[in-house]
């Protein structure tokens, strides 16, 4: 009976409303709305080795779940929103009719970016939380910003804006090259030295990333090949050439040795058949080896000093692996001869 009487009194306050027409219902009549999240840069954080800053104009993705989901690959995320880095720097913007839209309630956030401003990560299709086909020559960042209460902030508002507690985490490696020739004599002094081209190989080929795992999986055998180019030609041959920019690379584990193809466009003095020298420009190819993992969020420079001999005998190449000093320092080790 009392259900009977609870049924015809909601009947009766449905047909008021709609007397009633343009009528304001009290706060807690109103029906619940999605609310649109913003999201703001941490006033200040503590940075670690495999922090990165985005820049202006930069992408990034957040995927949304219900508090302390247990995330597979299988796991369709609640919702998702794309967001970019404004103009200043500083600020961050959602995408035209693509911010995150949540009903109140706790989330887990996870966030996902290229760090470029042309390609956004994404999940499979639904239901997945699996981003595969990840590559070598692509970066790839994250951060997790857990246990978040979205509400509304008052009457009438329909957004909420969170803010960031940590910046993003770098999950590949980077790498910077970097080749001079010794200082001091050699057996036949090179005028001139310029990188042609490096090719690093027993790379991961593949990669996949599953929402809230906080690392790669790297798939495959580590047997796929890197071309490196772009680079700086010093001064002076004994000046460094360096990369341009950092390489990004799919973390490795170190079972297989790294092999460095590097190929060097060398000017030096020939002897002319007619007796003096004449100056001659030459291709030399050097072949290094080595056993290293590359782990994830850190940066190596691989740094490659020349002897030169001639064409009859190319000569040595010998490999360092240096210390990248940077603001904040970042994790990295020294290999020396």
């Amino acid at each position: 009976m009392k259900t009977i009487q609870r049924t015809i009194i909601r009947l009766l306050m449905a047909t008021a409303i709609t007397a009633c027409g343009n009528a304001t219902l009290p706060d807690e009549m109103q029906p619940e709305a999605l609310l649109s999240v913003n999201f703001e840069q941490p006033d200040a954080w503590t940075r670690a080795a495999t922090s990165v800053t985005l820049s202006a104009g930069v992408k990034f993705k957040v995927y949304a779940y219900n508090q302390a989901t247990s995330i597979t690959g299988s796991t369709a995320p609640l919702a998702e929103g794309e967001y970019k880095i404004a103009g200043n720097g500083s600020d961050i913007e959602a995408i035209s009719g693509k911010s995150l839209k949540l009903y109140a309630g706790v989330y887990d956030f996870y966030f996902v970016s290229y760090n470029v401003a042309d390609a956004l990560p994404a999940v499979g299709t639904a239901p997945s939380s699996l981003i595969s086909n990840l590559t070598n020559g692509t970066d790839f960042l994250y951060v997790a910003l857990k246990d978040v209460g979205v509400r509304s902030t008052g009457s009438g508002q329909n957004t909420f804006t969170v803010k960031l507690k940590e910046p993003f985490s770098r999950l590949c490696s980077a790498m910077k090259i970097s080749v001079k020739a010794k200082e001091g004599t050699h057996p036949v002094t090179p005028n001139s030295l310029a990188i042609k081209s490096i090719a690093v190989t027993s790379l991961s080929g593949s990669g996949t990333f599953t929402v809230g795992k906080g690392a790669l999986n790297v798939t495959g055998t580590a047997d796929h090949t890197f071309a490196l180019n772009d680079f700086n030609t010093g001064a002076t041959v004994t000046d460094a050439c360096t990369s341009k920019t950092d390489y990004l690379l799919l973390p490795t584990d170190g079972s297989n040795q790294l092999h460095f193809a590097v190929t060097l466009t060398i000017t030096y003095d020939k002897p002319a058949s007619g007796g003096g020298t004449t100056s001659t420009t030459e291709d030399f190819l050097y072949n290094i080896s080595l056993t290293k993992a590359l782990l994830a969020g850190v940066r190596y420079e691989f740094a490659f000093t020349l002897t030169f001999y001639d064409h009859y005998l190319p000569g040595d190449l010998e490999l360092d692996i240096l210390p990248f000093v940077e603001v904040p320092p970042l994790d990295t080790d020294i290999v020396g001869d």
